[in-house]
């Protein structure tokens, strides 16, 4: 008696756990639309002149994701007006566009290497709070 009942609750979850398996459908859309996704990384320290501000784009497409990383206008903005205003002033320091630091070869397309750089002192006041204002195409990021 005890086996029928074992070979009963085998066979009614083999019968659930197949219908369930066929019901499924895997027919999705792994991609969302396209959307304008900035990513910037900054290193900025009153300790030093030199200041820099990375600005790329994330990028989605239906190609293979390797190859489309090899293609840098994938990657970077043609026109950018990037600086930092000093917090309850009117200070503004303004990045300029460079690519003199080459990349390391590897995933990402290393031929073009942009960023923003500005050399600029600012130790006058260390605690003082900047705000990255950022413009492109049209848009503030």
């Amino acid at each position: 008696m005890q086996i029928l009942k074992k070979i009963k609750f085998i066979i009614v979850v083999f019968i659930i756990l197949f219908v369930t398996l066929v019901q499924c459908k895997n027919d999705f859309k792994v991609n969302e639309d396209w959307s304008d996704i900035s990513v910037v990384y900054g290193l900025i320290s009153s300790k030093d002149t030199v200041h820099y501000i990375r600005l790329s784009k994330a990028f989605l497409g239906e190609q293979d994701a390797y190859q489309m990383a090899q293609v840098s206008d994938s990657l970077y903005y043609k026109n950018a007006i990037v600086y930092i205003e000093e917090d309850g002033t009117s200070n503004k320091i303004y990045f300029s566009k460079d690519s003199t630091i080459q990349k390391d070869s590897g995933i990402f397309a290393y031929n073009k290497n942009i960023y923003y750089k500005a050399v600029a002192n600012l130790d006058s006041n260390p605690d003082a709070k900047y705000k990255l204002n950022i413009f492109t195409n049209g848009k503030t990021i």
